[in-house]
């Protein structure tokens, strides 16, 4: 979900067990907010060009992101309220050095995390640019699929031609 004002995607209250994968969540206020629901679980999910990349508010437990790409959020994950610890283990944050964590990993250089974020270890790039084409914040829109099009167009021009130009040829 890209480019909404609020929530590129928001957990109510109660939804338990909710699962995420091969999403893409960018261009919004909080890319995702759980609010007070426990048991989600996001995998290879890219968070990336929010505000806030993924926002905990109240009591959410057991919340668990992992081989996700988190970047370009200015927060990218932030909490409020009282939540258990949250398992961000082996994603990546934007940068090869981590995210950036005050006590942890002041030196990182990827998205900022709150406390209360289990991330190591982390990977040093991008997993989803090969899971799902995604490059530099843009997603790629055909890649091979275009140039074997093409291809094919361009042989059936050239087949095309030889059919209506071959009787003109030997006249």
């Amino acid at each position: 979900m890209t480019n909404n004002w609020n929530d590129g995607l928001l957990i109510n209250r109660g939804s338990e067990g909710t699962k995420i994968q091969d999403d893409l969540y960018s261009n919004n206020r909080r890319g995702i907010t759980i609010e007070a629901s426990d048991y989600t679980l996001a995998t290879t999910t890219t968070i990336a060009n929010n505000i806030v990349g993924l926002q905990l508010l109240g009591d959410s437990l057991n919340t668990t992101f992992n081989w996700c790409t988190f970047r370009n959020n200015s927060q990218g994950i932030a909490i409020s309220g009282i939540v258990s610890l949250v398992h961000a283990e082996h994603n990546y944050w934007g940068s090869d050095s981590g995210p950036i964590h005050a006590t942890t990993n002041p030196a990182g250089k990827g998205d900022p995390i709150s406390e209360k974020v289990t991330f190591e270890p982390w990977l040093d790039k991008n997993l989803n640019e090969h899971v799902r084409g995604e490059k530099g914040g843009e997603q790629e829109s055909w890649g091979w699929i275009q140039i074997i099009l093409t291809i094919i167009l361009v042989i059936l021009l050239i087949m095309l031609w030889v059919v209506v130009a071959s009787p003109r040829i030997g006249s």
